[in-house]
C-alpha cells in the first residue's frame, strides 16, 4: 500500500467516533465502515498463512483500529446501535428511506470487529465483558424474535464468530475470566437454543459456526473441570444432541479439524 494510501487508511480511522444512529455524522460514518470492511476483509485474505503480532502482518486496518484505541468505542457502537434498532423494528419507526443505510451499517461494523477479533491484540485490549453481554443479548432478542431469520453478516449470525475466535484465542488472555463470563451470562445454554430455533434453518457454513465455538470451548481446562456449569439441564443436553450429525459431518470433511471436532463429539455422547 502507498504512503498516500496508509495516511488515507489511518485517517478513516482516526475518525470513527460514537454517534447516535441516524444523526448526520451517523450517516456519514457508514461510508467509512463500508471502505474499511472492504479492506480489513482484504488483508485478512492476503495474510491469511501469516504469522507473528499484528505489527508483523500487512493488516494496516485492523493494527490501526489498535493502536488509535477505537476497539471498544466501535464495540459499544454497535450495541448501542443493536438496542436502538430492536426497539425501532418493534416501533415501526426505521423508514424504508434508512433501512438501507442501517443495513450497511450494521454488516460493515459487523465486519470490521470480527476482522478485529482475529488479532488477539485487539481481544487483549477489549472489553471482554462488554463483548460477552452483547452477545448474550442478541442472541436472547434473536431466539424470541425468530422470524424471519437473519440475514448474513448481521451481528444474529456473528456473534458465532465472535465466540470462536475468543475461545480460540483464549490462552492468550484470562481464560478463568473469559470463562466465567461465559458462565455467568449463560452463553453456552443461549448457543445451543439458539440453534435450535434459528441455527437449524440456516445454511451449512453458518451452521458450522455453533460446534466450532462448542468444540473450542470444550477443549478448554476450565471447561472440562466445570462441565456442569455450562450444560446445565436437559433442554442443553437434547440440544447438544442436535449437532451430532452435523459435527460428525465435518470431521469426515475435514482432517485437520478432526482432533479439535472430537472435543465436542466426546461431549454430545457424555451428555446424551
Amino acid at each position: 500500500m502507498t504512503k498516500r494510501l496508509t495516511a488515507d487508511l489511518r485517517g478513516r480511522v482516526r475518525r470513527l467516533a460514537h454517534y447516535a444512529p441516524l444523526s448526520q455524522e451517523w450517516v456519514d460514518m457508514t461510508d467509512t465502515l463500508q471502505h474499511l470492511a472492504s479492506v480489513a476483509m482484504m488483508e485478512e485474505k492476503d495474510c491469511a498463512k501469516k504469522e507473528g503480532s499484528i505489527w508483523e502482518r500487512d493488516e494496516l486496518c485492523v493494527r490501526y483500529i489498535i493502536e488509535e484505541g477505537k476497539i471498544n468505542m466501535l464495540m459499544r457502537t454497535m450495541n448501542e446501535f443493536k438496542q436502538y434498532q430492536y426497539t425501532a423494528e418493534k416501533e415501526g419507526s426505521i423508514k424504508e428511506d434508512v433501512a438501507q443505510r442501517v443495513k450497511v451499517f450494521e454488516q460493515s461494523l459487523g465486519i470490521l470487529l470480527r476482522c478485529s477479533f482475529m488479532a488477539v491484540e485487539a481481544l487483549q485490549t477489549l472489553d471482554l465483558t462488554q463483548l460477552i453481554e452483547h452477545i448474550a443479548f442478541v442472541l436472547k432478542h434473536s431466539i424470541q424474535n425468530c422470524d424471519p431469520l437473519p440475514e448474513q453478516n448481521t451481528q444474529e449470525i456473528v456473534v458465532l464468530q465472535y465466540l470462536t475466535l475468543v475461545v480460540k484465542q483464549i490462552e492468550q488472555l484470562n481464560e478463568e475470566a473469559v470463562m466465567g463470563q461465559i458462565e455467568s451470562n449463560e452463553i453456552v445454554p443461549l448457543v445451543l437454543n439458539h440453534y435450535e430455533v434459528v441455527g437449524q434453518k440456516l445454511e451449512k457454513p453458518q451452521r458450522e459456526a455453533y460446534c466450532f465455538f462448542l468444540a473450542h470451548l470444550m477443549e478448554t481446562e476450565f471447561y472440562q473441570t466445570h462441565r456442569a456449569k455450562f450444560i446445565t439441564g436437559k433442554p442443553d443436553k437434547e440440544r447438544l444432541a442436535m449437532l451430532e450429525a452435523l459435527n460428525k459431518e465435518l470431521m469426515q470433511a475435514d482432517s485437520a479439524q478432526r482432533k479439535l471436532l472430537r472435543a465436542l463429539s466426546d461431549n454430545i455422547i457424555r451428555f446424551k
